[in-house]
């Protein structure tokens, strides 16, 4: 009885663990997705689960040992702005009217065999990266021919015509022979703007650019100074801040400073003269001392004016009488 329960229970664990590793084992990819297979001691298989498809990849079931990349092989969408900045438009620093601009909503698809190509040369390992690697591509194709037709000033008039005729006629050809080998396929492309800016107004901006220049100038001259400006107030902030601090550190240790810092925040042209007194000493005052007799007050004495309202000064003489000390 013992012997047929461990071997019920044998078959059971075995088939549970068949059942796992059949389940984490098994890849598919729906009918628009493609998956590569990564493998992080061997790499990207060169098997590619094609769209609809199913395999098996026994190493899945060890944990973080095989990674999938799926990704939607199409027809997929992008949209794209370009802009092409004429002469001398950066340099004077002009706004974006001054630039020819081509704005396409491009539709495509890729190509399963080469998508371990094109996914090697994304500047990260996810799919995520594909659209953004394309509209850097795509940039500088169109730069390329528009640096073609754009010979100067005087094809700027004819120019937005052109641009029309190109992208309905010949942009897809070229970029498919561009895109070849990297398996992407282009279906359509729609412009949904194309803008030239006028000659004779960009001819104006030319003649009026030093006028620009200095305006350019001094807005990058106000934005700095009010950057310095900033920067030297959080400088003054910091150090005022630091000082606060240190007063009140010394404010704790000594109660009895609280008076001088008081008159240390007046202005300089202020006098304050700050008479010692019981609290400047704490429990260390002086003690009492007797009584001095009093002397004789000649803050009001006027020796060359005999005044009756006020006695006379005197000292006492010899036999303890005083005598009259107005000079005669």
């Amino acid at each position: 009885m013992v012997s047929r329960f461990f071997r019920s229970f044998f078959w059971a664990v075995l088939v549970a663990f068949a059942a796992v590793w059949l389940h984490f084992g098994l890849v598919s990819a729906s009918t628009r997705e493609a998956v590569l297979i990564e493998d992080r001691f061997y790499g990207i298989e060169e098997e590619i689960v094609r769209p609809g498809e199913a395999t098996f990849v026994p190493n899945r079931v060890f944990p973080g040992r095989v990674v999938l990349h799926r990704v939607d092989v199409g027809p997929r969408v992008l949209s794209l702005e370009f802009g092409y900045p004429l002469e001398q438009s950066e340099m004077l620093g002009l706004d974006e009217s001054y630039a020819i601009q081509v704005h396409l909503r491009l539709e495509y698809r890729l190509d399963v065999p080469y998508l371990q190509t094109m996914f090697q040369r994304l500047d990260e390992p996810n799919w995520e990266r594909l659209d953004p690697y394309l509209g850097q591509r795509l940039d500088y194709f169109l730069n390329r021919q528009i640096r073609t037709m754009y010979t100067g000033n005087q094809a700027l008039p004819g120019l937005r015509e052109e641009l029309y005729g190109y992208v309905a006629n010949a942009l897809v050809g070229e970029l498919n022979t561009e895109f070849q080998r990297e398996g992407v396929v282009f279906l359509n492309a729609l412009p949904t703007r194309i803008y030239v800016p006028d000659r004779d107004r960009y001819v104006a901006a030319l003649t009026a650019g030093q006028r620009y220049l200095d305006q350019n100038l001094n807005r990058i001259r106000t934005i700095e100074d009010a950057r310095a400006n900033r920067r030297a107030e959080e400088i003054r902030d910091e150090a005022y801040l630091a000082r606060l601090e240190r007063v009140g550190e010394l404010l704790r240790r000594y109660p009895q400073l609280r008076d001088y810092v008081a008159v240390d925040r007046l202005n300089d042209n202020v006098e304050v003269m700050i008479m010692p007194s019981e609290r400047w000493f704490g429990s260390q005052a002086p003690a009492a001392q007797s009584p001095q007799p009093l002397l004789p007050r000649f803050d009001r004495f006027d020796p060359l004016r005999r005044d009756e309202a006020t006695p006379p000064a005197t000292a006492p003489g010899a036999e303890g009488q005083f005598r009259d000390l107005t000079p005669p």
